[in-house]
């Protein structure tokens, strides 16, 4: 005796493809707002620092926010020279309540 089960699947497979949709639009915004936050908290003597910082995709659910300056890093981490200014760190960590929010949002 031979027992077949079929699972339609139909309703999750549109559940899953709205939810990856959404989590895309989730880290995007927060990328997004990463910059900008960045970008009012930099120290600002030329403004290149400031100007250079950009959300990039770099692949499905993966953002990076960095800068297109030599001198970034040493600004966010200080050097034997110089001490650090912070402004990329705050930026992530201020919007992490609201990227946490995001994701719950989806799962609900």
């Amino acid at each position: 005796m031979t027992i077949k089960v079929q699972l339609d699947t139909t309703r999750l497979d549109a559940l899953t493809k709205q939810a990856q949709a959404r989590a895309e639009t989730a880290v995007r915004d927060t990328a997004f707002q990463v910059q900008v936050t960045a970008q009012a908290l930099v120290p600002v003597n030329t403004g290149a620092l400031r100007d250079s910082l950009v959300a990039e995709q770099r692949g499905p659910l993966i953002w990076v926010v960095h800068d297109g300056v030599d001198y970034g890093v040493a600004v966010e981490l200080g050097s034997a020279r110089v001490r650090a200014r912070p402004f990329l760190t705050p930026a992530v960590e201020s919007q992490r309540a609201a990227f946490i929010s995001r994701l719950t949002r989806i799962l609900e």
